[in-house]
């Protein structure tokens, strides 16, 4: 297994850098080793842009969680070999999670059906009423059903004249 480098290192930030600066660095990152900008490179070269797209990701959510920050701080990489949940768990973490959080909406790797924050409100919500849908959620307009032309009949045919 390859030596983990520092999540600090990772990002390019100091330890005193501020979440915002943080956040710049990932963004950073996370544009020049997206997938997306590697589809004409060779195998290695998008290998390599994914591992490092991943490990800025990685050092992002530990970096960007308050909890995570402070216990890599203070143990480093033990912190994810505490038990009790005191660990990181870096197995688990979702990217289209922190890329939703950083760039806004939109992101969804892996071709996964996950419902958005906004359907989960409209799932449950806390009122209890049912929130009006935006122009974007509602159902295209249905076309009139135009029917043929009856045939017309003796009864018709005799009172047209």
């Amino acid at each position: 297994m390859a030596q983990k480098r520092d999540y600090y290192e990772v990002l390019g930030v100091t330890k005193s850098a501020s979440a915002d600066e943080i956040k710049a660095a990932y963004r950073k990152l996370a544009l020049k080793w997206h997938p997306d900008r590697w589809v004409n490179a060779s195998d290695a070269e998008k290998k390599t842009a994914e591992e490092n797209f991943k490990e800025a990701a990685e050092a992002y959510s530990v970096l960007s969680d308050p909890d995570k920050k402070a216990r890599y701080d203070q143990f480093g990489f033990a912190g994810d070999q505490m038990g009790g949940g005191g660990g990181f768990d870096f197995g688990g973490f979702d990217l289209n999670d922190i890329l939703r959080n950083v760039f806004g909406g939109g992101f969804n790797f892996g071709g996964g059906s996950r419902k958005s924050p906004t359907a989960a409100r409209r799932k449950s919500p806390s009122n209890g009423t049912a929130p009006a849908r935006t122009a974007t959620e509602r159902a295209p307009r249905a076309r009139p059903i135009s029917r043929p032309a009856r045939p017309a009949t003796a009864a018709d045919r005799s009172s047209a004249w």
